[in-house]
């Protein structure tokens, strides 16, 4: 995922710099990237719920920070120093409705949905961490053979989302990645699929 501070220095990168500079910085955000990833294959449902927590308590600690430069203490005890939006915050986004492009990638097979009513909740648990909540219908196209049924199902998504801001209040989003769905699937099959999917995307960068 590039965050606005990394996607506005390629920008600048690119109106004032040479070529050699401006793959310099993606270089660098691609390493940022890897190291992200790398920290979440040693990732677990216990460490998540102690960083909500961490984090949730840290914004009630900031109530007696106000004026100072934020500081988040995380789980080793360290004291990070940051700017921007509180860790412990959220966000609550609905989308616009928009096509949702589906390609196999055995076959290459591409399909067109419609996805509507999409939600998209966040938390800021740590300076470069996030947890996720998406939530939404997606509707199926004309062109599927009649009889289809389409359940509900819970998929994991690993992806990149790049957000740029149209108006005060609004962005147009571009949200691309891979998914697996995992309905009916136990915890431990879920975090299975986490991992190899993760350590798939690592090598790749």
């Amino acid at each position: 995922m590039l965050f606005p501070s990394q996607r506005s220095s390629i920008k600048a990168a690119t109106n004032s710099h040479t070529v050699a500079q401006v793959l310099k910085w993606r270089k660098l955000f691609g390493k940022k990237k890897k190291n992200l990833i790398e920290m979440a294959l040693k990732d677990n449902s216990l460490a998540r719920a102690k960083r909500i927590e961490r984090a949730q308590q840290h914004k009630i600690d900031l109530q007696s920070q106000r004026g100072q430069t934020k500081v988040f203490i995380d789980e080793s005890g360290k004291s990070l120093p940051y700017f921007g939006m509180p860790i412990g915050g959220e966000h609550d986004w609905k989308y616009q409705d928009s096509s949702f492009i589906e390609t196999f990638i055995d076959t290459g097979k591409r399909i067109k949905w419609k996805a509507k009513n999409v939600r998209w909740r966040e938390m800021k648990v740590h300076k470069d961490r996030w947890v996720l909540s998406v939530e939404g219908t997606l509707v199926a196209p004309d062109t599927l053979a009649d009889g289809i049924k389409i359940d509900c199902q819970e998929s994991l998504i690993i992806a990149d989302q790049l957000a740029t801001k149209i108006s005060p209040s609004s962005y147009h989003v571009k949200f691309k990645g891979v998914q697996l769905p995992c309905a009916g699937a136990n915890a431990y099959q879920r975090e299975i699929s986490r991992i190899e999917m993760m350590e798939k995307f690592s090598k790749a960068l």
